[in-house]
């Protein structure tokens, strides 16, 4: 049977809506990631989604595999942003995720020799306030990045980061204070 228009405009149901339903798939990343809509209204779509945003900027082209996002008051994300999460990924106040950010929160454990891919888990994502995030950056889970911390374009982030440094390359490494 085909969906009505109230099933398409009502929120998703389940604990968490994921990527695998066609619903959230239309939903959050055709509709609400397409350039056709305001930034205003891509918010609402994602609200109704279940997402817990208080952005107040996404850009179009954004993928979000789950609703275990929460974007901060006057936190920014840009265009193209991946955020596979398996595990809740948190945006804080006034944080700005550039072009391309990709944020992934599952992993493999190393396995043995047969296969190396051992078995599968999922760590949260803590983006803290304040923190400028560049463009074409990696951020794997488990990770926490201090407020007030900038991480450099191209840098790909796999341990936490202390508050207010600049971090940079493969691996992120703090490279300097922040006042």
């Amino acid at each position: 049977m085909a969906p009505t228009l109230a099933d398409i405009m009502c929120p998703m149901l389940g604990a968490h809506n994921v990527v695998h339903s066609r619903r959230w798939y239309l939903w959050v990343n055709r509709l609400a990631a397409s350039s056709l809509l305001s930034r205003r209204a891509r918010a609402w779509c994602y609200r109704r989604a279940g997402i817990r945003s208080s952005a107040t900027w996404v850009e179009p082209g954004c993928y979000l595999h789950s609703d275990l996002l929460e974007l901060g008051e006057g936190s920014r994300v840009n265009r193209d942003v991946y955020v596979e999460n398996h595990a809740l990924v948190s945006v804080g106040p006034g944080a700005i995720l550039g072009f391309n950010v990709q944020l992934y929160t599952s992993t493999h454990d190393i396995g043995p020799p047969e296969a190396r891919a051992g078995a599968w888990r999922a760590e949260p994502i803590v983006v803290g306030s304040g923190v400028w995030v560049g463009a074409r950056t990696t951020i794997l889970g488990g990770v926490t990045i201090g407020a007030g911390c900038v991480i450099a374009a191209g840098a790909v982030v796999i341990r936490d980061c202390e508050p207010n440094g600049l971090y940079a390359g493969v691996p992120a490494r703090r490279v300097r204070d922040l006042p």
